[in-house]
């Protein structure tokens, strides 16, 4: 009976194919010769039997001269030949012609390592019928001769089904064979991290054929999703370090944590990959990405990414599935390499075990899984002792000890044994009439690869949590104080600004309004006397007396604009319902028919104190600005509601255009005097709104939506 490799890499016995081997010992009778030779000839026939039974054709070659050693009653059957007649064939006489010197090369690469299944492998009978096969092969050790073995499945007919089934049973059969390589791998068998991602990514990148595939982990907080072992396909190289942070990324970590896998076929516009489409697709030309997540307890740990360049892919749904296998593969390479640290870690003798708990000033005891305590260190006892508590407890079961623990805290336990995690966390008990809060440690002891002990370490921090308390109430009353200090100060600034601003603007408003309206009455006048009196007059200077016309009630509507600003008269309230009066104002307001207009009241009345001429100003301030925003054509929006606001109740009129909306930053600023966004005026109106409604103690808010337009709200406080 001779050793050999099996095709799954195994130690094997072959009886049927070896010879019996004849002992040394001369000293043997012939008789027991006899009988050992006919227990090994009868074993042999027995694997014969089962072989020859096989669905699946065998064939045997001898690897250095191609001729076949042995042949089932499938393979017989399958190519047309008696066992005697293809033992007296070699491979090449299976194979077209034509076809022999590429079966040839699959032999080889088979040899190297390169390729274990080749499919449609054309054959030959022996009537001359050519068909085609799956050769699953390997290599086998026959008394010391290697010889390649073929599994032979006839797949003529799959030939003949449609290609999109052909297609996927061959991506099965690679994601299959690469799994089966990922689990016979040495360094995944022995949970080498390192060299068990470079084997995975490796493997499963050149299966899925991507440009890069990588393995990235989370850290403790899952604000960092971090690279460690990243292939490219292309150059056969491994990289790590590239750091992507949540607070960037922040829809690729939310679809990351919430689905099994992310596949973006156009990576750049899917809503849960975009994100990069700027920063890390842009360097690395990604269009297609197809990421699956590692999942241990519940928790996700990182993800699998494989990366495609050039034209999009259309992810298939069994990719997807490979792609979530091979996330479990990195899953159970984690567990293993974290059960792997916490045996080493358990490993210590314990003689120096028990002098290192002995010598912490943090108290420990260590558990059994009957929960009974079997050792505990001096600090331990120490603490028991200022608590009232027994100390000698070595033997005793720890919840009859302190019976103030919690059922959390039994569960705690029992998580720890039945999962492996070290546990850590904050415990807060009430023993006699004192409260004590704990910091706890629970760490497992391996025996055998079996947790048999926990180690629990204790550490009081009541005095510690106390002075954080009292430190952050101080400093929150602190920040607090300065916080609402700083902004009246900003406050009163920003008022003493705006009323210097308007102090001096009203100094010469009135004179300069006086200067120049008795003018512009005399050019509108003498524009209009033109238009009417001079006779034959032509279209283009009467387009010429028009543009005077428009040109000088522009420069009206400024003059009034000015002496509006300047002209703080004290509003006289009404009580008024707020849907009425912006429903009336509307009409009021000469707008466009190319403008639809939007109105969303509540169907109850909501009253509030106004002063009705100067609201109304304030609204056609903002409705005029929202036309001009829209310049032809778009939507007018005006929505009345309300909202609760310390112990209050207030009035919201947002109206909202879809003009191109406001430059960056300029929200704030465009209720400030001088301030305006447009080519002409001189930006008085949203000011004038601004002071209208800080006379009604409310407030007004501008809000842009780049390229979609702006949304302006009034807040008033509704009638009590």
């Amino acid at each position: 009976m001779s050793e050999h490799k099996s095709i799954d890499g195994t130690e094997s016995q072959n009886v049927l194919l070896s010879k019996p081997e004849i002992s040394d010992n001369h000293s043997d009778s012939t008789d027991e010769l006899h009988i050992q030779n006919q227990a090994l000839r009868v074993e042999a026939e027995r694997y014969k039997t089962i072989l020859d039974s096989a669905v699946e054709a065998i064939l045997v070659a001898d690897v250095a001269n191609r001729q076949f050693y042995y042949a089932n009653k499938a393979a017989c059957e399958m190519f047309g030949y008696t066992a005697e007649e293809l033992l007296r064939l070699d491979v090449r006489d299976i194979h077209p012609e034509k076809d022999v010197d590429y079966v040839l090369s699959l032999f080889k690469d088979q040899a190297e390592g390169k390729v274990r299944l080749a499919s449609d492998v054309p054959c030959i009978r022996k009537n001359g019928e050519v068909f085609f096969t799956d050769i699953d092969m390997g290599n086998i050790i026959i008394d010391g001769i290697e010889y390649n073995t073929g599994f032979f499945l006839d797949v003529t007919e799959r030939r003949n089904t449609d290609d999109y089934n052909e297609r996927r049973d061959l991506r099965i059969r690679k994601f299959h064979a690469a799994i089966i390589d990922i689990l016979s791998a040495e360094s995944v068998i022995e949970a080498d991290m390192k060299k068990a991602l470079e084997t995975i990514t490796k493997i499963a990148g050149e299966t899925l054929d991507v440009q890069k595939s990588g393995a990235w982990l989370f850290d403790e907080e899952e604000e960092r999703l971090t690279g460690v072992c990243i292939y490219d396909c292309s150059t056969k190289r491994f990289s790590e370090g590239e750091v992507f942070m949540a607070k960037e990324y922040p829809e690729y970590f939310k679809a990351i944590m919430l689905e099994r896998a992310v596949d973006a076929q156009d990576a750049n516009s899917d809503p849960r990959t975009f994100e990069f489409k700027n920063t890390y697709f842009k360097r690395h030309r990604v269009e297609s990405v197809l990421d699956a997540a590692i999942r241990l307890r519940g928790r996700v740990m990182g993800v699998v990414s494989f990366e495609h360049v050039g034209e999009r892919r259309k992810w298939t749904s069994d990719e997807i599935s490979f792609a979530g296998e091979i996330a479990d593969q990195v899953a159970k390479i984690l567990v293993q390499n974290e059960r792997k640290r916490a045996l080493r870690a358990a490993n210590d003798s314990e003689a120096r075990y028990r002098s290192a708990i002995n010598s912490m000033s943090d108290a420990i005891h260590v558990i059994d899984r009957n929960f009974n305590i079997v050792i505990i260190n001096n600090s331990i006892k120490q603490w028991n002792l200022e608590l009232g508590l027994e100390t000698e407890i070595v033997g005793k079961n720890i919840f009859e000890i302190y019976s103030f623990l919690t059922e959390n805290i039994k569960e705690e336990y029992l998580r720890v044994f039945r999962t492996g995690e070290v546990l850590t966390s904050e415990e807060c008990n009430v023993v006699g009439n004192d409260e004590i809060i704990t910091e706890t440690r629970k760490i497992p002891v391996y025996n055998d690869n079996k947790i048999t002990q926990i180690i629990t370490v204790i550490r009081d921090i009541t005095e510690k949590k106390r002075a954080e308390r009292e430190l952050n109430l101080y400093r929150d009353q602190l920040e607090e104080l300065v916080e609402k200090r700083t902004e009246e100060l900003e406050k009163a600034q920003e008022k003493l600004i705006a009323s210097e601003r308007l102090a001096i603007l009203g100094k010469f408003s009135g004179s300069l309004a006086h200067e120049i309206r008795n003018p512009l009455g005399v050019i509108s006048l003498s524009a209009h006397f033109l238009k009417r009196t001079v006779k034959d007059i032509g279209d283009k200077q009467l387009r010429h007396l028009d543009k005077i016309v428009f040109q000088v009630d522009r420069m009206a509507d400024i003059i009034e604009s000015i002496m509006k600003l300047t002209r703080r008269e004290s509003p006289v309230f009404k009580s008024i319902e707020i849907s009425g009066f912006i429903e009336s104002t509307i009409e009021s307001a000469q707008i466009p028919e190319s403008i639809e207009i939007v109105k969303r009241f509540p169907e109850d009345d909501l009253f509030v104190e106004l002063d009705r001429k100067q609201m109304e100003i304030a609204i056609n301030n903002i409705i005029k600005n929202a036309l001009q925003a829209m310049e032809v054509a778009g939507k007018l929006t005006l929505t009345v509601s309300t909202v609760d606001s310390g112990g209050a109740k207030y009035a919201l009129v947002t109206i909202s255009d879809t003009g191109g909306g406001l430059p960056e930053n300029t929200e704030e600023k465009v209720f400030e005097p001088l301030f305006t966004t447009k080519t002409y005026g001189i930006g008085f109106g949203l000011t004038i709104v601004g002071m209208i409604v800080e006379q009604h103690g409310g407030t007004v808010k501008a809000v842009s939506r780049r390229g979609e337009g702006t949304d302006i709200t009034i807040k008033l406080p509704v009638e009590k």
